[in-house]
């Protein structure tokens, strides 16, 4: 059974999910209305930066036993990287 923290640490999970899906959305619907591709682009960095943000704690809370932590938060790193190029491509391309 999962204990008070580990409880915790999956609802702000999904909270995040939920919250920054929130988010691309309204982006994505701005995209619709003007057609600015930076806006598409904006919007699939924080897309990548979002999941790349939860990555640590599926790890945990999915596969606790089988992926080092190290590992997840190496990979977290990596992908939050590369969301952040990606956000900072339509900011200088705008």
């Amino acid at each position: 059974m999962l204990d008070m923290l580990e409880q915790m640490n999956g609802l702000l999970t999904a909270a995040i999910f939920l919250i920054g899906g929130a988010l691309v959305i309204f982006i994505y619907d701005a995209y619709k209305q003007t057609e600015d591709k930076n806006l598409l682009i904006l919007a699939l960095g924080l897309f990548i930066l979002i999941i790349a943000g939860n990555i640590p704690s599926l790890a945990y809370l999915l596969a606790s036993g089988e992926i080092e932590m190290i590992k997840a938060i190496t990979i977290s790193q990596y992908t939050q990287v590369f969301g952040i190029l990606v956000i900072l491509y339509s900011a200088l391309r705008a």
